[in-house]
């Protein structure tokens, strides 16, 4: 008894060309609606202030997730300002809300404490 066999489908070049833009439209449709969500997300000027009684000498910083906050890298982490009374503060602009930062006491010898917080 013969085993028959199915005969070869031709390729339906129009059918993958229908997927590959339906799925192309989808791609499309989810960048929009990304790139709408990020022009409306809300950009603050913080000013973050401190109350902080360290070394002479060392310095308090804030770092943070966003580009204004140093990428979230210590080493680009914004300075502040001493105000006197141990009070330190500084404007940083462009902060996205919902940022997670920290205070970076820097000293002397380049050790850091720090405690964690969100705007």
């Amino acid at each position: 008894q013969a085993l028959s066999r199915p005969s070869p489908k031709k390729y339906d070049g129009t059918a993958a060309s229908k997927l590959l833009r339906a799925a192309s439209e989808e791609i499309v449709a989810a960048l929009n609606s990304f790139e709408t969500r990020l022009s409306k997300l809300t950009l603050w000027t913080v000013l973050f202030t401190r109350r902080a009684k360290i070394q002479y000498g060392d310095a308090l910083y804030v770092v943070g997730e966003s580009e204004g906050l140093g990428s979230g890298d210590i080493k680009k982490a914004v300075k502040m300002t001493h105000q006197g009374n141990n009070v330190w503060t500084i404007a940083c602009k462009d902060i996205p809300e919902g940022t997670r930062y920290r205070y970076l006491i820097k000293k002397h010898h380049s050790n850091q404490q720090g405690s964690d917080h969100h705007s």
